[in-house]
């Protein structure tokens, strides 16, 4: 897998234009296939990990973190949509029980 596996879009800072989100679930930083989610403000068609705004990390080691992204509405009623990302490897709570993240 590679930047892209997961992708979403959608409106995440308000400013009208459409912003994508990126999974690349297998990135090793800061640890192996730990995931990572690339967040590109109004996309233009050309980017690519030196032009993403913002970097999600996962934190624990083969979480695959990104391997799913999706906007979704505003759950805390800032004015915002929110981004959830899929870490199905991920053992914070279990033996890889997997997680779901809430950024908002």
């Amino acid at each position: 897998m590679g930047l892209g596996a997961a992708v979403a879009l959608g409106d995440l800072d308000g400013d009208g234009l459409a912003d994508a989100a990126a999974g690349e679930p297998t990135e090793d930083a800061p640890a192996r296939d730990a995931g990572a989610v690339y967040l590109f403000n109004a996309p233009s068609g050309t980017d690519s990990f030196a032009t993403a705004d913002a970097r999600l990390e996962g934190v624990n080691r083969e979480a695959l973190f990104g391997s799913s992204v999706a906007v979704i509405g505003d759950l805390d009623g800032d004015g915002y949509r929110e981004l959830a990302v899929g870490a199905p490897g991920d053992d914070s709570g279990a033996s890889e029980g997997g997680a779901v993240a809430i950024w908002f």
